[in-house]
């Protein structure tokens, strides 16, 4: 697991735990469901932002076309 994605982790259990001690089950179920789906969208934008960053700071080629 890459760092971001630790952290994603952990702070999704948190809510988890957090929803389940304020507000109880359902609340926790319904935190549990939202951290699932937020998580491929995120995952897609991170990748997206990735790219976007190739793009701009390497004027469209790729890392290894630039000269060492």
């Amino acid at each position: 697991m890459t760092p971001p994605v630790f952290g994603a982790v952990l702070a999704g259990a948190f809510a988890v735990v957090v929803a389940l001690g304020a507000q109880g089950l359902p609340v926790a179920l319904a935190m549990v469901a939202t951290v699932l789906l937020a998580a491929p969208l995120t995952s897609a934008y991170v990748n997206a932002l990735r790219v976007l960053e190739e793009v701009v700071l390497f004027d469209g080629a790729a890392p290894s076309d630039q000269p060492g």
